[in-house]
């Protein structure tokens, strides 16, 4: 019983691409929680921006992870490159300030890691919200020690529309996963309305989402700080192996970094980015 209890493997069938991390629980104890901030000109940055706001039309989209980016339908943002390889494992919260000129409205949020090229992206996962079921049940949510949240848990009774024209925090958990992000690629998240199925051919989800016409406009600055917290690792900080701790360490050197789409079951998309 002294291998770590939560045991991450990366390049899982690539033999050429495989590393393991050991963890003492998911997330893990010594996880740093790194909040990125909506902005404008398409940034996601670690700095609060100026204030400002970007509007789109919830029209369900024709596919469930378009790569022409440019259309006025979705709106997309990106960090800069990282410099050190970087994991992130664990839940996801991304926290936005809506307003709708509907009482109601859906938002899908979709998460990427971006080549250095800038013109293909690995998808990653993704969350959803309606915003009448914003309601959180407090019990159930999950805080870190500074008070963040770090997975939504959203009551899911009683709907509440929402007033047109009024700002509201929707917190949206995007479901848990654990990567390894290689230094010169970015982050990479694109805000629409959801859509219809998801899913590759042989593995889909289908969704009733709502077609009523609205206009959604996302916050972002001092009084509205849209954002997305996520859980990173740095590989080989952790090295406590006793059997007291029962957490193990990044066993080896950071594996060789795959091709766009590998290993298999990851889906690469070539990509055109808005300007």
């Amino acid at each position: 019983m002294q291998e770590a209890p939560v045991q991450l493997e990366f390049g899982m069938g690539t033999e050429d691409s495989y590393g393991t991390m050991g963890l003492d629980r998911f997330p893990a104890s010594d996880t740093s929680w790194e909040r990125f901030y909506f902005g404008e000109d398409h940034t996601l940055s670690q700095s609060v921006p100026e204030v400002g706001s970007d509007t789109y039309p919830s029209e369900i989209p024709p596919d469930w992870f378009m790569s022409d980016l440019t259309g006025d339908n979705i709106r997309t943002y990106w960090t800069e490159p990282f410099e050190e390889p970087t994991v992130i494992a664990g839940t996801i919260t991304t926290t936005l300030y809506v307003e709708s000129t509907e009482e109601n409205t859906e938002i899908y949020v979709s998460l990427g890691d971006m080549q250095p090229n800038m013109e293909q992206v690995t998808y990653l996962q993704r969350g959803m919200i309606r915003a009448s079921h914003r309601e959180l049940d407090e019990g159930e949510t999950e805080y870190n020690g500074d008070g963040d949240i770090i997975r939504p848990y959203h009551t899911l009774r009683d709907p509440t529309p929402i007033e047109p024209g009024e700002i509201y925090r929707l917190d949206i958990e995007v479901f848990p996963l654990g990567h390894l992000i290689y230094p010169g690629h970015r982050l990479f998240v694109n805000l629409h309305a959801p859509p219809l199925e998801e899913g590759a051919p042989d593995r889909t989800w289908s969704y009733d989402p709502l077609d009523n016409g609205a206009e959604n406009t996302v916050h972002y600055g001092e009084n509205t700080p849209s954002s997305i917290l996520f859980p990173t690792l740095e590989w080989g900080t952790q090295d406590g192996s006793g059997r007291g701790d029962r957490q193990g360490p990044r066993k080896g050197e950071v594996p060789p970094e795959p091709e766009c789409g590998e290993p298999t079951q990851y889906w690469c998309y070539d990509v055109t980015l808005p300007t």
